[in-house]
């Protein structure tokens, strides 16, 4: 990506109503950290590759869902600053979740972040204060967070 190997950093297994697994996801840097605050912040290559375990997620709560998230991860005044990308971001969720289905989101510095949702390019929202938002809500979840940075 961008011409940058990435590694391994952490995975992690989301479960709904505790019985059902929701998706498998890998996220990778270019230089791993355990450190969530520098894993938000470098500026270096950063992808979030999941992986659909289920075909329960709606669009409908796949969007909200995600929505919420930001919303309850960053400071109110980036959402509110940032309500539009969020917005379209969520938009690009269009399609309800099915097993063997992906979503990988990628950071690139000086380009922005970039979503191929179901194998599909989606677009790329430019600059780093959303890409930062995006990851404060990827380690946002404790559970995943402890995955994601392979604690």
């Amino acid at each position: 990506m961008a011409g940058k190997t990435l590694k391994l950093n952490g995975v992690a297994l989301k479960k709904a109503a505790l019985v059902i697994n929701v998706y498998a996801g890998g996220f990778y840097l270019e230089k791993p950290t355990k450190d969530a605050q520098e894993a938000i912040e470098s500026e270096q290559v950063k992808r979030m590759h999941l992986h659909y375990l289920t075909d329960k997620g709606t669009v409908k709560r796949i969007q909200e869902g995600f929505i919420d998230m930001m919303e309850k991860c960053n400071p109110p005044e980036l959402v509110k600053a940032h309500r539009a990308d969020i917005e379209r971001y969520a938009s690009w969720l269009d399609k309800k979740t099915a097993p063997g289905k992906t979503s990988v989101t990628t950071y690139v510095p000086g380009v922005g972040l970039t979503l191929e949702y179901h194998g599909e390019v989606k677009g790329t929202i430019p600059g780093k204060e959303f890409a930062q938002m995006y990851f404060r809500y990827v380690l946002g979840d404790k559970k995943m967070k402890k995955g994601y940075l392979g604690q």
